[in-house]
């Protein structure tokens, strides 16, 4: 699950690897970006894990972006911040804190009860 998770979102790479001129630069047409970890909230943490090693290595693996190594998740970095939703105003928050130019985030939770089946949203947020 997490190759192929990996491979499409290499593949999407045309889409996610365009780096916006306000982003922080990491080097020459590189901007900074952070994957914040996937939290499950099915208490899945294994699949969680997962998620998020396939999400970092797939931005990671696109020359647009310098990964940030922090490993922080999307619920903490709101709790600092005072957000109760991931709006773009947190989102600016987040960023700024973190000194990034994108924030990739997923959710993840069971599609079916019972069953391995999981519906996974992937967010990109360009400051």
């Amino acid at each position: 699950m997490a190759r192929s998770l990996a491979l499409v979102l290499l593949a999407s790479g045309a889409i996610l690897g365009q780096p916006s001129t306000a982003s922080a630069q990491a080097s020459a047409g590189q901007a900074t970006a952070a994957v914040l970890s996937v939290v499950s909230e099915e208490g899945d943490d294994d699949f969680a894990t997962d998620l998020t090693s396939a999400l970092r290595t797939a931005v990671d693996q696109l020359d647009a972006f310098k990964l940030d190594a922090r490993e922080i998740t999307l619920t903490q970095m709101m709790l600092a911040h005072g957000c109760s939703d991931a709006d773009a105003v947190c989102l600016g928050k987040i960023t700024a804190t973190l000194g990034v130019g994108r924030v990739f985030f997923a959710t993840a939770h069971r599609a079916d009860a019972g069953t391995a089946t999981y519906e996974v949203k992937v967010h990109i947020y360009n400051a």
